[in-house]
């Protein structure tokens, strides 16, 4: 097992690029996964291609949902490749796969923390029997963004002994490092890899592999400058398209040779950061190019194209969108997902889409995040079966959220409520299986939500709400520990009491709520109900 450790921009990503093709040479089966921001905390988000790969499904999934098998013949299918013990947790992989799996009489009784263990331990014997069959090496980028359970199911496969290549990628954790990566750390074998500064050397061949130069050497005016990149791939990278790109070097079209059109130390402004000679490239694209780049920053690190046309704010250039998503694939900002049906695409590095997300105004932001959020909740409306549910409701409590933290001190109280309530349903996914196990962290948010704005909304409405979020926490988290308790416990009656009601007086106030709660309603809000208790207390007299 190898793990590689180094900032953004030190080449973590090519350095994976380049196992994975050499690799494939050799005939091994890679499988390849990579944790994201937004995604952090939906449980075992990142194991979904895993699974479906191992199971032969990424090609099914990646067609329109129409061109699906029916769910009978994908769970035959599930079934025919395991043996007469895991057979009966087939129900388990609902929770990576986007189908739903009745619960059998074994799976039924099966709650809480227990349930995702057994998962985790069902997909380390698919993994452990597919490697026994043929070469297989698994990758698995940006391990700073794991959620808990996955890596808990990460450090079960690390244990034990490994009859394959395991490669992880990981920026240094600025805060705590989870206990499951210290031990991961510990594990026998594991080989870590700090990836440090490059040589002025090192990066002249990589001006010369990104440029597809056919020299050995750079001219004296380019090395004099190369060591403003301090050794950063991306840094250098970047510097080298800027130059080329507004001209101030240029390529043979045989690419023999390459020609110093102007002073680099002069005439020309480098810029000092890896941030400002990326947003200088951004700066240089057409304005469409510019729109559907930051548009996409928006969405997320990965996007699809049907979304990024549903919000594009300029409808005349929306028959454009697929042209530019092509140069702008070429160019190196974007990577097309391989096996994608619905033009899916990821940006080349997390560092690219933070800087064109900042160039976005801060009022186009909120527009954006506000009409992604709208979008993904009609694509929630049209999916009767939930089969989107896991995916989507993390995604609306990503976008509400930050809608609401664009308008503090005072965000909306309807924006409020459907940030608590996405938060409560990316947890429980109560619609699809009541028995989903429940990220504290997801909790934790919810009562900072509730702590934080709790004096905007009505008093019935924060009671409502405080309620569906303890009844949902103590629905699913089974079984709990005396520390769950106790910390529960903390967090409600420190917002029972900065709300300015108690739950226990609840019941002395029932008849002045009752002729009031309709009418102190936020106008308009429709209220997507992630347990019965909230819908019994938005609707009752307590």
């Amino acid at each position: 097992m190898m793990v590689l450790m180094g900032p953004q921009g030190m080449g973590k990503s090519l350095l994976i690029d380049f196992s994975t093709a050499l690799a494939r040479d050799k005939g091994l089966t890679v499988l390849t996964a990579k944790g994201s921001p937004v995604n952090s905390s939906s449980i075992l988000h990142l194991w979904r291609p895993i699974v479906m790969d191992l199971f032969g499904l990424g090609l099914i999934f990646s067609k329109p949902k129409s061109d699906w098998p029916n769910e009978e013949k994908l769970v035959e299918l599930l079934e025919s490749q395991l043996d007469s013990t895991s057979v009966h947790y087939v129900p388990l992989f609902s929770h990576v796969l986007p189908i739903s799996i009745e619960d059998n009489e074994l799976t039924r009784s099966i709650v809480g923390k227990k349930r995702l263990q057994l998962l985790s331990t069902q997909i380390c014997n698919i993994i452990y029997s597919r490697a026994r069959e043929s070469p297989l090496m698994i990758v698995l980028e940006d391990l700073q963004y794991f959620d808990s359970v996955s890596l808990d199911l990460l450090l079960e496969l690390a244990s034990n002994v490994r009859p394959f290549v395991l490669v992880l990628s990981s920026r240094p954790f600025v805060d705590q490092v989870p206990e499951q990566v210290e031990k991961l750390m510990n594990v026998h074998n594991l080989q870590l890899v700090q990836l440090s500064s490059l040589s002025v050397k090192d990066c002249e061949k990589l001006v010369i592999r990104r440029l597809q130069l056919r020299v050995n050497s750079l001219p004296s005016e380019l090395m004099r400058i190369l060591p403003q990149a301090q050794g950063n791939p991306l840094y250098t990278q970047e510097m080298a398209f800027g130059l080329l790109e507004c001209g101030a070097i240029s390529v043979s079209d045989d690419a023999s040779a390459l020609s110093i059109n102007q002073p680099l130390d002069h005439d020309i402004e480098l810029s000092t950061t890896i941030h400002a000679v990326i947003r200088s490239r951004i700066d240089r694209l057409s304005a469409t190019s510019q729109m559907v780049l930051k548009i996409a920053s928006a969405i997320g690190y990965t996007f699809d194209q049907k979304t990024l046309e549903a919000v594009f704010p300029i409808e005349g250039e929306r028959k454009f969108i697929k042209n530019e998503l092509g140069a702008l694939d070429r160019l190196g900002f974007i990577s097309k997902v391989i096996h994608s049906s619905t033009n899916t695409f990821t940006f080349c590095s997390l560092t690219i889409l933070e800087v064109a997300y900042a160039r976005l105004l801060f009022s186009q932001r909120i527009k954006l995040h506000q009409d992604i959020a709208q979008w993904y909740e009609g694509k929630l409306s049209k999916d009767t079966r939930g089969h989107k549910a896991n995916e989507l409701y993390p995604l609306l409590a990503y976008h509400w959220a930050q809608v609401m933290e664009a308008q503090v001190p005072s965000p909306d109280p309807p924006i409020i409520v459907k940030v608590v309530e996405y938060i409560c349903l990316a947890t429980s996914v109560a619609s699809k299986n009541p028995r989903s196990f429940i990220s504290v962290d997801w909790f934790n948010k919810c009562f900072e939500v509730l702590f934080k704005f709790s004096t905007l909304l009505p008093p019935h409405l924060r009671r409502a709400l405080t309620f569906s979020v303890l009844g949902t926490e103590f629905h699913n988290l089974r079984p709990f520990s005396s520390s769950d308790f106790l910390s529960l416990s903390t967090r409600s009656s420190t917002f029972s009491s900065s709300s300015s009601f108690a739950i226990s007086s609840s019941s002395s106030s029932s008849s002045s709520s009752s002729s009031s709660s309709s009418s102190s309603l936020p106008s308009g809000l429709q209220y997507p109900i992630p347990t019965p208790s909230l819908r019994y207390l938005v609707n009752s007299d307590i």
